[in-house]
């Protein structure tokens, strides 16, 4: 019983650290998906190398003891861990706000998970030769049991956080629930100096829990008064006061702040002069920090302010105030896509106040899909702003082209559009032309004689110049390479990482050059390479066929997340539940397997199947990609693939492998494909090749597989 509970704890303990450490590092690069790819990458690798290498261990001891020390490993290390990666910017030297280059991942990340990871991979190993021991006549059908209980913790843990924990939790607390729970598996099963230790233990991880959550959320804002830490679907929401100004954080990146008044102005009252005379303005993001006041000084004006986090509203209300002007003023803690799509109000003006595109999270407000969406909200003469980072003499190669990009979007859908630089450059567009004339800007400006500190007449004149326009005007237009950004294609994405990497000295630029045809030659030639070896060693085949179909599994789970993020912009809270689905299904698969693995004979013959019924999966997943059910593509991806690692055993059956061993090298393989996949598709195939590309290189992946079977 003690063996069956461990297993399940291992699950449990797995997709809690898994989760939180992903959260936490989200927070530290700013909430750029790349870290979803990353955590997975290295987590898996680690993981396989304490399963695969070091489990080989587990074959040479029959010592108990070290199953108790990992379980006891692991209720230390998980805090550790979350306090390490939330001080590691500051030990790094990185201000506040400031996002790590791309190169830190590499170095970040398996610095954080390395411990954690390497414990939970060994342990694995050593649960798994003991529970082969427990029945030794049929220890080859125990490693696929131990495959499917510590699946089964995944499950629960994965639908507990998700619908439960997580909302009402912070991390430290998760980590006391989950300490307790390991203590009970060793104080009601095991006796002597264990019980003591893992109540100790427990003990102590609750006490300290809510001086660690304090102490560490204040170490990330070294200098700083931090007023408040939430969670939230969207992601971390942390206000911090500095000398009267109060801004808002979410993931580590700045959302607004009370302290820019200048740029508030110019975004709000340029937009405004603009039109000729505005009734009705929408407002997406970024108003609570002064730029909803600024367009509440316009009388008679109904404003719809659009927050996608209802955390930060009710934060904002609470630490900035409420919104100005009551009655014309409404906020809407809604996703500004999803209230597109919704509502069938018309605007003179649509402004969007958000950070570049560098996330998918924030790609979403970029793409040709949304800007039809706000066409089709504008009234006859309305007109859409968007803005964009931008210097006054010098745009540098990323620069440019994260501006081409978006003003060729914009061009595909709006007939006019003009580009203002300022602070930003803004980015005008409507159906009807965009009047730029100086002098009656600036007599509109007059008249309507509105109280402002920064932005005046001369304003006008110097942000409207013809020299400015037209020297901005010929820096970003498109050139014969420029792509256009949408939803299912997020090249706003990809440039945007490069405009991040750029700002550390980094030079990526060479990912633009890579093409999907020789990529998916590259992998094809090292499929035929590999299959004569596998001709000549049956032994190789079940490893490759694991690796291959792990590699899909996991390439089609990241697609998932990523495409869920693009569409509906909440991964950061979806993630738990599509990762329990996903285990849900590897679960399902395993077990159905195992109670009837004495019948099956012809394990080939059930994995060909399998094969083909993922590649209709993967077809009716193509034609559904836009859906809100999108995460149960995740379960029935894994539901096949689950079949794969207990036959993979069967095909090993009689082959003289040690069962530890023999577990340790199929699960090694197992997360070693899923940490590929995690690089390639998270790093080069979505940012490069989009949704349609990455979906041929998961069949590339099933068509490797149904080769070595």
């Amino acid at each position: 019983m003690y063996l069956l509970f461990a297993l399940f704890l291992l699950g449990a303990c797995g997709i809690v650290s898994q989760v939180l450490l992903t959260r936490e590092l989200m927070t530290v690069f700013y909430g750029n998906e790349l870290v979803f790819g990353f955590v997975l990458m290295f987590w898996f690798v680690i993981y396989a190398f304490g399963s695969a290498i070091i489990g080989r261990l587990a074959d040479r001891s029959r010592d108990p003891s070290l199953i108790h020390i990992s379980q006891l490993l692991v209720m230390l290390l998980l805090p550790f861990e979350i306090c390490f990666v939330r001080t590691i910017k500051p030990l790094f030297g990185i201000q506040p706000g400031i996002a790590p280059d791309i190169n830190s991942m590499f170095t970040m990340v398996p610095l954080v998970l390395f411990p954690l990871a390497l414990t939970l991979g060994f342990q694995f190993a050593l649960l798994s030769r003991a529970f082969a021991d427990a029945l030794p006549a049929k220890t080859e059908r125990q490693i696929g049991f131990a495959y499917s209980f510590e699946a089964s913790g995944w499950v629960v843990a994965g639908f507990l956080l998700s619908f439960l924990m997580l909302p009402l939790f912070n991390a430290f607390t998760l980590v006391s629930i989950l300490a307790w729970a390991l203590a009970a598996s060793l104080i009601f099963y095991q006796k002597g100096w264990v019980r003591y230790a893992a109540l100790a233990i427990a003990l102590m991880i609750t006490i300290a829990s809510p001086f660690l959550d304090q102490s560490s959320a204040l170490a990330q804002f070294p200098g700083f008064t931090l007023l408040k830490q939430a969670d939230s679907p969207y992601g971390r929401v942390q206000v911090v006061s500095d000398r009267g100004a109060v801004s808002f954080y979410e993931n580590g990146g700045l959302l607004f702040s009370t302290a820019d008044r200048l740029g508030n102005e110019e975004l709000v009252h340029l937009s405004f002069l603009l039109h000729w005379n505005p009734q009705k303005v929408l407002l997406i993001g970024g108003g609570m920090g002064g730029a909803l006041a600024e367009a509440a000084k316009y009388p008679r004006v109904q404003i719809d302010y659009l927050e996608s986090d209802p955390r930060v509203v009710s934060l904002a209300g609470k630490y900035i105030g409420p919104p100005p002007a009551a009655g014309r003023v409404s906020v809407i803690p809604c996703d500004g896509i999803g209230y597109l799509r919704s509502s069938g109000k018309k605007y003179d003006l649509i402004i969007c106040k958000l950070p570049d595109p560098d996330s998918l999270l924030l790609n979403r407000y970029y793409t040709a899909e949304f800007f039809r969406s706000c066409l089709d909200h504008l009234a006859p003469e309305g007109i859409l702003c968007s803005k964009l980072t931008t210097s006054d003499t010098y745009l540098g190669p990323e620069l440019k082209r994260l501006n081409q990009a978006v003003l060729l979007t914009l061009k595909q859908v709006f007939p006019k559009v003009m580009v203002v630089p300022g602070n930003y450059n803004y980015y005008y567009a409507s159906r009807a032309t965009i009047i730029s004339d100086r002098g009656a800007l600036a007599g509109r400006w007059r008249e309507r004689k509105i109280q402002t500190q920064y932005f005046r007449t001369d304003t006008i004149r110097y942000l409207l110049s013809p020299e400015r326009l037209d020297f901005m005007a010929g820096s970003v237009r498109p050139g014969p390479d420029t792509r256009t950004n949408s939803d299912l294609f997020p090249a706003c994405y990809l440039l945007g990482i490069l405009l991040w990497g750029s700002r550390f000295g980094a030079d990526y630029n060479f990912l633009l050059g890579l093409r999907p045809l020789p990529l998916f030659a590259s992998l094809l030639a090292l499929i035929l390479i590999l299959k004569p070896l596998a001709i000549r060693s049956k032994r190789l085949r079940p490893p490759l066929i694991v690796l291959f179909l792990s590699f899909f599994g996991m390439a089609g789970s990241i697609l998932i997340i990523n495409a869920f993020q693009a569409l509906y912009g909440y991964a950061y809270q979806a993630v738990a539940v599509i990762t329990a689905l996903y285990m849900t299904g590897l679960a399902s698969g395993s077990l159905a397997v195992n109670l009837n693995f004495d019948r099956i004979h012809r394990p080939k013959v059930l994995l060909r199947v399998m094969v083909t019924a993922l590649f209709a999966v993967l077809a009716v997943f193509a034609l559904f990609i836009g859906h809100i059910y999108l995460p149960l593509f995740s379960f029935l991806f894994a539901l096949p693939l689950g079949t794969a690692f207990p036959l993979a055993v069967r095909m090993k059956e009689g082959q003289n492998t040690g069962p530890g061993a023999l577990a340790g090298l199929l699960y090694g393989m197992d997360l070693l494909g899923g940490g590929l996949a995690a690089l390639l598709v998270t790093v080069i195939a979505i940012p490069l090749f989009g949704i349609t590309g990455t979906e041929w290189l998961m069949i590339l992946a099933l068509g490797g597989a149904l080769l070595f079977i």
